[in-house]
């Protein structure tokens, strides 16, 4: 069965912009703790689509086979969240983090701390959405993967037509290093105007 289009306004939209940067700027804030680079991480541009379009729109995002943690949450409005770098910006920063040559950092040294890192990152970043929104989030144990960014996002299951998505997509960069990547954070939900109504209740109905 079709569903129907779902309205998003503009003021929806800036509030949802507004919910990722607060976590983002926790994200920065802890990583910079870590790291003598700064830790930049811009406005996030934030895209509804339906999800038969999802891969397309990844792949436009993505760079080809990308190193990425890729963590799901559960909640009123479960989903996925993955932290994405090209694979040279992976070893890069792998080799910032641990203050080691890049010729040194294995497989398995670039697997430990991007998911530390990932770690880090998404629950700073969907921590502080369910404490603005006061909806708790339960979160699985993140996974490190190599492949296309469409394909991270995928979970496995059929969509229906008129399923939609969030995207949220963040730039990460390391100041002073080769070192650039992309936060992203997808909304799969039958259900969306449940994150919708959250949004409206907690953020705009005061205004």
């Amino acid at each position: 069965m079709h569903k129907p289009e779902i309205a998003i306004t503009d003021d929806i939209l800036d509030a949802l912009k507004e919910l990722v940067n607060i976590g983002v700027g926790k994200a920065a804030h802890s990583l910079n703790d870590l790291l003598d680079s700064h830790i930049q991480l811009n406005v996030p541009d934030v895209v509804i689509v339906p999800f038969e379009k999802l891969p397309e729109t990844m792949e436009k995002l993505g760079e080809g086979t990308v190193s990425a943690v890729v963590q799901g949450f559960k909640g009123i409005f479960p989903g996925k969240a993955a932290l994405v770098f090209p694979q040279d910006s992976a070893k890069n920063l792998v080799s910032v983090f641990n203050e080691e040559d890049i010729e040194d950092c294995d497989q398995e040294l670039v697997k430990e701390t991007l998911t530390e890192i990932g770690n880090i990152v998404i629950n700073g970043i969907m921590g502080a959405i369910g404490n603005v929104l006061k909806s708790p989030i339960d979160f699985v144990l993140p996974d490190y993967m190599e492949d296309s960014v469409a394909n991270l996002m995928q979970n496995g299951k059929a969509h229906e037509s008129g399923d939609y998505v969030l995207i949220a997509k963040s730039h990460f960069v390391v100041e002073n290093q080769n070192v650039h990547g992309y936060i992203f954070l997808v909304f799969e939900m039958e259900n969306l105007d449940a994150l919708i109504s959250l949004v409206s209740k907690t953020l705009l109905e005061d205004e």
